[in-house]
């Protein structure tokens, strides 16, 4: 159940971070590479956290 436990803490840090980043951090200095580039990481990021979850799922 750990794995289960570090991996749901990864995903809510992510979450958090999809929210933070763009919302509060990047309108005051960032420009529109800026956001385009952190939008592309938390998609390749959220693909990676779905692709781990599913290669060591367990029916």
């Amino acid at each position: 159940m750990t794995g289960f436990r570090l991996w749901l803490g990864l995903a809510g840090l992510l979450i958090l971070a999809g929210v933070a980043l763009p919302y509060a951090v990047l309108p005051g200095r960032g420009g529109a590479w800026d956001v385009v580039l952190v939008w592309s990481a938390f998609g390749v990021l959220v693909i990676a956290l779905i692709a781990t979850a599913v290669l060591r799922w367990r029916g």
